[in-house]
C-alpha cells in the first residue's frame, strides 16, 4: 500500500509539472504555429522520447552513472542548452532578415501558403525536441530525484514498469494535446496577424531558457568542485 501511494504520488506532483511553460513548451507551440499538426505531434513525440529514456535509465540504475561521474549529467546540460540558444538564435535571425512587408513563417503557415510543411518530414521537429528534453533539468531533477525513490529496491517490477508507463502516458497526452491546440486553425490565423511578433517572441524565450540552463548547470557544477 506505502509503495502503490508513493507511486500515485509521484505520479500527480509529475502532472502538475509536466504542465509548467518550460523549452519543450516552447518548441512545440512554435512547431505547431509555424509548421502546422504534424510537426507539432513530431515536437511532442520527441519530448516524450526523452521522457522515456530518463526513466529507463531511472528503472535500470544508470542514476549511479550520473552519481559516480557528475560531469556526464553536465555534460548532457550544457548540450541541450546551447541546442536551446542556437534554435532560438536562428528564430529571431529569421524574424529580424524577412521583409517588413513579407508574411512572417507563422502567418505564411497559417495563411495556408505552405502546405508542404504540413505533409514534410517531421524528424527534424522530433529530434530537436528530444535533445532539448534531454538536456532539460526539470525532466532531470523529477527522475534524479522523486521517480528514483518511487521506486526504490522494495518495488516490485510490475510497479516499476507502471510507474514508467503512467508518466508516459501522461506526459505524451499533455504535450500531444498542446500540439493539437495551437495547430488549429482558429489559433493560427488569430497569430498569423502579429506572426512576426510571436517568432520573435518565442525566440527570446528559446535563447532566455537556454542561458538559465547553463547558468544552472555551471553554478551547480561550480558548487559541487
Amino acid at each position: 500500500m506505502e509503495i502503490a501511494t508513493t507511486i500515485t504520488a509521484a505520479l500527480t506532483i509529475y502532472a502538475f509539472g509536466v504542465v509548467t511553460p518550460g523549452p519543450a513548451f516552447v518548441l512545440i507551440t512554435r512547431e505547431s504555429l509555424v509548421n502546422g499538426r504534424l510537426h507539432g505531434a513530431a515536437a511532442a513525440a520527441g519530448t516524450t522520447a526523452s521522457v522515456v529514456v530518463y526513466a529507463f535509465a531511472t528503472l535500470l540504475g544508470l542514476i549511479a552513472l550520473f552519481e559516480a561521474f557528475p560531469f556526464v549529467a553536465f555534460f548532457v546540460q550544457v548540450v541541450g542548452a546551447a541546442y536551446l540558444i542556437y534554435l532560438g538564435v536562428q528564430c529571431l535571425i529569421s524574424t529580424a532578415c524577412a521583409p517588413a512587408s513579407a508574411p512572417s513563417t507563422t502567418a505564411s503557415s497559417a495563411a495556408g501558403n505552405d502546405t508542404s510543411r504540413e505533409s514534410g518530414p517531421t524528424v527534424h521537429a522530433f529530434t530537436k525536441a528530444f535533445l532539448i528534453g534531454l538536456g532539460n533539468p526539470k525532466v532531470a531533477i523529477f527522475f534524479f530525484g522523486l521517480f528514483a525513490t518511487a521506486i526504490g529496491p522494495e518495488a516490485t517490477t510490475y510497479q516499476r514498469v507502471l510507474l514508467l508507463v503512467g508518466v508516459v502516458l501522461i506526459d505524451l497526452a499533455y504535450h500531444q494535446v498542446l500540439a493539437f491546440s495551437f495547430a488549429t486553425e482558429t489559433a493560427r490565423s488569430t497569430i498569423a496577424r502579429i506572426g512576426r511578433v510571436v517568432d520573435a517572441f518565442l525566440g527570446a524565450l528559446l535563447v532566455a531558457l537556454g542561458v538559465k540552463i547553463l547558468a544552472d548547470a555551471i553554478w551547480a557544477r561550480s558548487a559541487t568542485t
